[in-house]
């Protein structure tokens, strides 16, 4: 019966062992997988006190900047991250962050922009993204994440803001007015009258409803820009974007600039070549020349 007893308690240890570690911290693929469910509750539940609008220089820290839209809700904010990564590891690092916008739907994320251009060490990429305002903060974060597992860093971020709501308020009162002087000038063609008079209300209301329509799009389109927040992330590679020495590939780029140093001074001779013939051609020419006469002066003298 004790024995029994010792092998059920060594069983149970194994058993809470194993659901230990499966309660344990995510791999670096875990964060690629993260739901929009993930980051909506995460910003629902809050982060402690939103930071202020600031910029964070190398190796102040990595939590990014955040301004709540609710604190400013007739602002149209924008972020901007800029990372450091090692050069090999930026594309997957993009890529993860791509598909993390596209798990949260085009109604949340949208990618409006992407593009990878690099050599060696020397890697540059950007992302541009437009999320839902309430999600842009969260999304942030997330991204930091995956930075923060490739072994990279934030090197600055900031927050920048443009006040739309006031203009959208102002533009619909003007729309309103304009509206009650169409509306009078409509009734006015309607009892009718001289055909010149019929004529100049007909141009005045042209011109009010070209107004209304240039007036109404600017509103549609200070409206878009404020359910919608701007998001760019950019990745850099090399040592001053990593923080860290890289003895080799500073060799490695000496000898890049030694190639292309001689690959220059190559296309030179090669571009001056047919030059140079046509002077060395020249030259043995006029030295024919110079001994012939040489030659013929001899004899007379």
């Amino acid at each position: 019966m004790r024995v029994s007893l010792a092998l059920m308690g060594l069983a149970a240890l194994a058993l809470a062992g194993c659901g230990g570690n499966k309660s344990g911290p995510d791999g670096p693929d875990s964060s690629a997988t993260m739901s929009a469910n993930s980051i909506a509750t995460d910003e629902a539940a809050g982060s402690g006190a939103p930071s202020t609008m600031a910029t964070r220089g190398p190796g102040t820290g990595t939590a990014p900047p955040h301004i709540s839209p609710d604190a400013a809700p007739d602002v149209a904010f924008g972020y901007r991250y800029n990372f450091g990564l090692p050069g090999e590891r930026i594309a997957s690092v993009q890529q993860r962050h791509a598909a993390l916008c596209e798990e949260m739907g085009v109604a949340r994320c949208r990618i409006t922009g992407m593009n990878y251009t690099g050599r060696d060490n020397d890697v540059r990429a950007d992302l541009n993204l437009a999320v839902e305002p309430g999600l842009a903060h969260r999304f942030g974060e997330r991204a930091m994440e995956s930075v923060r597992e490739a072994e990279g860093r934030l090197i600055d971020s900031q927050v920048t803001g443009r006040d739309v709501g006031t203009g959208i308020r102002g533009t619909t009162r003007t729309i309103a007015q304009l509206e009650e002087q169409l509306a009078e000038l409509e009734a006015q063609i309607a009892r009718g009258g001289s055909v010149g008079t019929i004529r100049d209300l007909n141009h005045e209301a042209a011109g009010i409803r070209s107004q209304l329509q240039s007036l109404r799009g600017n509103r549609s389109e200070a409206r878009e820009e404020l359910a919608t927040t701007p998001v760019v992330l950019s990745y850099r590679s090399g040592v001053y974007a990593t923080g860290t020495p890289d003895f080799g590939g500073a060799l490695a780029n000496a000898w890049d600039q030694a190639k292309w140093l001689a690959y220059g001074l190559f296309m030179i001779l090669v571009m001056l070549s047919p030059w140079l013939a046509g002077a060395g051609l020249i030259w043995l020419g006029v030295r024919a020349v110079r001994r012939r006469r040489a030659a013929g002066e001899a004899p007379a003298a």
